[in-house]
């Protein structure tokens, strides 16, 4: 083993640790970024079926008061 190996093996170690670093940073950004969309899309859906909900139970209350009425 020559005495370049000394400095190469630590060097491109360091670069692997750096790149290991920056993809991962990256991937779980983007893994934030989804789940924050998939939570407002549960929060819409969620609110849609609440006003849906909603609405469909004041419709039953109001034709009970015709009816009663």
């Amino acid at each position: 083993m020559s005495s370049a190996h000394i400095f190469y093996i630590p060097i491109a170690l360091f670069i692997g640790l750096l790149a290991g670093f920056y993809l991962g940073r990256h991937a779980a950004q983007e893994e934030a970024r989804e789940l924050k969309k998939r939570r407002e899309r549960r929060q819409a859906i969620r609110e849609k079926q609440q006003a849906r909900d909603g609405a469909a139970a004041g419709e039953q209350d109001e034709e009970g008061a015709e009816k009663s009425a």
